[in-house]
């Protein structure tokens, strides 16, 4: 099982999403009645009834805090995990020790924009090793490609962004 927390606007989400430790998930989140409900039983039958399922356990996650929640999932043996967003990649990249062992944020530099942090890829493969080739385009800087390979035509795209109802950095995607 798997839980991830998410605390946004004072909401927490717990997703649960396999059978190993369900139930004791159910009872820390103190729905100890739901634990033995056959409609929760398996796999299967919580993704039959999932919304119903964590419509019972969200009334229960507000009781605690996200940093609560990952204490007791990890003395429960529950890997949990709060989500992480890049708005703080700086510290997840040098504090958090999931983060640091998976290597989950690495630090770049931008020919032009200088440092960021971005995500590796989720895909780990041994034999065919993914390797970072692209910086993030800048704003605007595809657009042409993109609305070409929609159909739109050169004229079509250029008037877009004479009009300045798309961005398009490229030189060839303005005619002034």
């Amino acid at each position: 099982m798997k839980c991830f927390l998410s605390q946004r606007k004072s909401r927490y989400a717990p997703y649960v999403i396999a059978d190993k430790v369900v139930g004791l998930y159910i009872v820390i989140a103190g729905r100890a009645d739901l634990v033995n409900n056959p409609r929760y039983s398996s796999v299967n039958d919580r993704h039959t009834h999932m919304g119903e399922l964590l419509s019972a356990i969200r009334e229960a996650v507000p009781s605690r805090t996200t940093r609560e929640w990952l204490d007791l999932c990890q003395t429960q043996g529950i890997p949990a995990t709060d989500l992480l967003d890049l708005a703080h990649a700086h510290a997840h990249a040098h504090e958090n020790a999931y983060v640091l062992d998976q290597g989950l944020i690495t630090k770049r530099e931008h020919p032009t924009e200088g440092e960021y942090y971005a995500t590796r890829t989720p895909f780990a493969m041994s034999r065919t090793p993914i390797s970072f080739s692209r910086h993030p385009p800048l704003l605007g800087e595809d657009t042409f490609t993109i609305l070409e390979d929609l159909g739109y035509s050169a004229d079509r795209v250029h008037a877009l962004a004479d009009a300045s109802v798309v961005t398009a950095t490229s030189p060839q995607a303005t005619s002034s």
